[in-house]
């Protein structure tokens, strides 16, 4: 693209900087001279996706290989959307400016449902067809990553092949098996990719429809019946991006991200990340220490956050949070943490990082009542929360951050009404200053988790039980924030979807759809519409609760965690029975290890 043509698009634009591609630590290649052209696409705005530690690693491991390229595209936002259509300007990468279609592969980063939708206006405008049959030899191969393909099957129709797990090792070996057979045509090829384990082709699969039932079934006896996730067994091993891509603009996280430890076995069973990240795997001090320095040396950051969905039970965070402050108190660069387990340990990490900076705490109860938190397996009991919060407000913190679920399963009033007592009292006596920002969301029943059979609140009900805690929480102090009921519908409907919701979310988008993660630009009405015009119902898809003996429409992913474990982990919810945490105790045969 010229350079006359490229700044005449960017007249007029609001936040310019999201298609610069000019950031500190960004890599070029020669477009013409790469063998292999991979473009990375996050289908949400560059202010996200920018902050989004997945697509950095993939960026880092293929852009170290010789004959690849890997650049970055990010779903342009309205303003710039309506230019390239008004000038007939195909989208188009950051670093080399070309656009899509002359990519050999186009992956994207499926982290939320709600942005299905964004994936095919990025495909339409670069002229790639939606619809993956449509698409013939001289097309680049469209395929997916990230969570959301733990359940592919509402997108299976736009993608050609789905990498199920973790991608760092698959990413390369997928590189370079399109290299050696790219000559193929392309039935032949996908047929080749096929055989890389975590490596699924929808198009060798179809969908079994009976009156209860929609499963997935191989189309012939040569295609395994179960496609088996990719694992990366030694996290010390795996190269991790030290240069991180310095934003132009200020982005949802401007900070740089340390991954510490991958995978839980805190057991909540409503987690899916919790589940299908299983087994779990740790880096080791040393090397995390190493890579901290690089880290802030190649970037200049100020503030590094340890990132695990459980950073309380890593085995010596105190130790490695000390060595941390040690190193960096001097020049104030600030340690941070995702939501922390609620722990005594939490008292330790937040004392000590205070050291350098002291910021808020974020925790998560998810249930109002101690019977709750046994359902749903979290482990900890309303005296320990309180001892808790209270314990960080003494140490001179202003700001706790409570995360909340409503609608979990064996619900009723009064776990809502518990969640309104735990706030009381922990603002109770505490001064102005002290603030407690409450998030609520609604339970979604995620793929692979022993909550997976079970029903969402229907949308009135969602609404009521919001209702319930905004009219009794309005107290100076306490500022609650929930999640829209209508959004949280659609996700749990997209998430537990099957293959015939693709001709849905095509629907949808040619309706106006898209942005649907955004709550000013989300329409209910269309998606509800789009549903019924194909006969469905999408309040059925989330609201349904799902017999255990039933195959599901994810049945053939092997995600690791067996299904009978989550029968026996749903079983023992219904039971108002606790499961122990594994790590530290006996084996509970999920068989993820």
């Amino acid at each position: 693209m010229k350079n006359k043509t490229w700044h005449s698009l960017l007249d007029n634009i609001y936040k310019p900087g999201r298609y610069l591609g000019k950031e500190i630590n960004s890599l070029r290649k020669d477009f013409k001279k790469a063998k292999i052209k991979f473009a990375l696409a996050f289908p949400d705005l560059y202010e996200i996706g920018m902050s989004h530690l997945g697509l950095q690693i993939l960026y880092y491991l293929l852009n170290k290989e010789d004959d690849v390229l890997a650049e970055r595209v990010y779903m342009p936002d309205l303003d710039f959307i309506k230019r390239l259509k008004e000038t007939d300007t195909l989208l188009f990468s950051l670093e080399s400016r070309e656009p899509l279609h002359k990519f050999d592969l186009v992956g994207f980063s499926l982290q939320y449902e709600l942005s299905y939708t964004n994936v095919l206006a990025m495909l339409e405008l670069s002229k790639i067809p939606v619809y993956a049959k449509d698409r013939i030899n001289n097309e680049p191969l469209i395929i997916a990553g990230g969570p959301c393909v733990s359940n592919p099957e509402p997108m299976a129709d736009f993608f050609d092949l789905f990498c199920i797990g973790e991608g760092e090792e698959l990413i390369i070996e997928l590189a370079k098996a399109y290299r050696e057979n790219r000559a193929l045509e392309k039935k032949a090829l996908l047929w080749k990719l096929a055989q890389i384990e975590g490596i699924y082709v929808p198009s060798l699969y179809k969908t079994v429809k009976n009156k209860k039932e929609v499963y997935v079934i191989p189309k012939d006896k040569d295609t395994p019946p179960k496609i088996k996730k990719c694992l990366v067994k030694d996290l010390n091993n795996v190269p991790y991006p030290t240069s991180q891509l310095i934003p132009l603009i200020e982005t949802v996280h401007n900070r740089a991200v340390l991954e510490i430890e991958r995978g839980c076995t805190g057991g909540c069973r409503f987690c899916h990340s919790g589940m299908i990240g299983r087994p779990r795997r740790r880096k080791s001090i040393e090397t995390i220490v190493r890579l901290a320095q690089k880290i802030i040396e190649e970037t200049g950051y100020r503030e590094i956050s340890l990132l695990s969905l459980n950073v309380v039970d890593f085995q010596g965070a105190i130790n490695l949070l000390e060595i941390l402050v040690n190193i960096f108190k001097e020049r104030k660069i600030a340690i941070s943490f995702p939501s922390l387990r609620v722990s005594k340990q939490v008292l330790e990490l937040a004392k000590i990082s205070s050291i350098i900076k002291k910021s808020g705490i974020t925790i998560a109860p998810e249930a109002g009542t101690d019977r709750l938190r046994k359902i749903i397996n979290k482990r900890i009991t309303t005296e320990e929360i309180i001892n808790l919060v209270h314990g960080i407000f003494e140490m001179g913190y202003n700001l706790i951050k409570l995360y909340f679920m409503i609608g979990l399963p064996l619900e009723n009033d009064e776990d809502i009404m518990g969640i309104v007592k735990l706030v009381r009292a922990l603002r109770k006596g505490k001064s102005k200053r002290k603030v407690i920002k409450v998030s609520i969301s609604s339970f979604i029943p995620k793929p692979h988790t022993p909550f997976q059979w079970e029903s969402q609140d229907k949308i009135y009900e969602i609404k009521r039980k919001q209702r319930l805690l905004i009219e009794n929480m309005r107290e100076k102090g306490i500022e609650l924030s929930w999640h829209s009921a209508e959004q949280s519908t659609l996700e749990a409907a997209l998430a537990r979807g099957d293959r015939r919701i693709a001709t849905v979310i095509k629907k949808a988008y040619e309706a106006g759809c898209i942005f649907d993660s955004w709550s000013d630009r989300f329409n209910f009405k269309i998606w509800e519409d789009s549903f019924k015009e194909e006969g469905l119902d999408l309040s059925n898809y989330a609201s349904r609760k799902i017999n255990i003996r039933s195959r599901l429409p994810w049945d053939h992913l092997d995600m690791k965690v067996n299904k009978k474990f989550l029968i026996k982990e749903y079983l023992r919810a219904k039971q108002e029975k606790e499961t122990s945490d594994c790590y530290k105790g006996q084996c509970l045969s999920c068989e993820a290890c």
